[in-house]
């Protein structure tokens, strides 16, 4: 009988234990599912912050100012700014103004006159210099 009592006993530690299991992995399955939702949020927020990291910085240009380009006309000068006036401009944008004027050059055949283009912005105002040798 102490045999039966036993075995009954042991029986319903085995099914206390079993379902106290059960309970266990039904909160850690839910558990691991808000956790996964969770991490999904985080990486998705990363992301984005990453994006908005890795774009450029961007300035208002209202006005173009070309300074010491006296070997090209007006009308190339204008052609070469236009396109960027009155825009949100990054760095290469304005290194693109920058390189087209050298490329103006060039093909005016007098490259080896300019010295150097640079640039300083100055509010909404964009003004580039050209220095060209003086004889």
């Amino acid at each position: 009988m102490l045999l039966k009592k036993s075995g009954l006993l042991n029986l319903g530690l085995i099914l206390f234990i079993f379902s106290i299991h059960a309970k266990v992995n039904c909160f850690a399955q839910s558990s691991s599912a808000s956790q996964a939702q969770r991490t999904e949020e985080l990486l998705e927020k990363e992301r984005q912050l990453e994006e908005k990291i890795q774009q450029p910085e961007k300035i208002y240009i209202k006005n173009i100012i070309v300074q010491g380009a006296s070997l090209l006309d007006q009308e190339k000068i204008k052609e070469i700014i236009e396109p960027f006036s009155k825009y949100w401009l990054t760095k290469g944008d304005i290194q693109k103004i920058m390189d087209a004027i050298k490329v103006a050059y060039q093909k005016k055949g007098v490259l080896e006159q300019l010295v150097k283009v640079s640039y300083e912005v100055n509010e909404e105002s964009l003004l580039i210099k050209v220095e060209e040798k003086r004889y």
